[in-house]
């Protein structure tokens, strides 16, 4: 996943860094920046007693559509 973004997005748009969970293990998390926002790639572990599992994410954050609902909620205050 991470060499398909780096061949849309480019990696002069990318900014990795490494991350340690509660069980000492190492993951390495990008997030690139975007026109209209950023894309984050990131793991996260449920722990080592459920079998090593792993969920790998794709966030898209859209700031333009953010800054939409944000304004949304605070008319509603």
């Amino acid at each position: 996943m991470e060499s398909k973004l780096d061949a849309k997005y480019g990696t002069e748009s990318k900014q990795s860094n490494e991350v340690e969970d509660d069980h000492l293990q190492k993951f390495v998390q990008h997030s690139y920046s975007v026109e209209n926002g950023t894309i984050d790639l990131f793991i996260v572990s449920t722990g080592y007693t459920s079998q090593n599992t792993f969920f790998l994410h794709v966030d898209y954050k859209d700031m333009v559509n953010f800054y939409k609902k944000m304004q949304d909620e605070m008319d509603d205050l």
